[in-house]
């Protein structure tokens, strides 16, 4: 399993990124279930723009097993393991000082 975060911004030229013109961006904590973390960041892109958001280029990435999850994790942990990922999005407003980054 592995937790790879990615800051991305809403790509309102989207339905679903319409949903999230209030915001300027976000960090996004993808769980994703998978063997290859090559891949595995790759999923985690694509869930993301799917749900509506540009990602930047840049992951942090860490692998976990279920025994070193926190209280707050094991939601996310299981939810990867029965669908094959699951987003955490932390979210701030459309006016906050890093809010207009570009983004490729």
């Amino acid at each position: 399993m592995y937790i790879i975060q990615l800051e991305a911004k809403p790509n309102v030229k989207t339905k679903e990124g319409k949903r999230f013109t209030k915001y300027g961006g976000a960090y996004i904590n993808s769980w994703i279930n998978y063997k290859d973390i090559d891949g595995a960041v790759f999923l985690a892109k694509q869930y993301i723009k799917n749900a509506g958001w540009i990602p930047t280029q840049k992951a942090e990435i860490v692998k976990i097993k279920m025994k070193e999850c926190k209280k707050n994790q094991l939601k996310h942990y299981q939810e990867a393991m029965k669908y094959g990922y699951s987003n955490a999005y932390y979210l701030w407003p459309r006016n906050a000082p890093d809010a207009h980054k570009k983004y490729k």
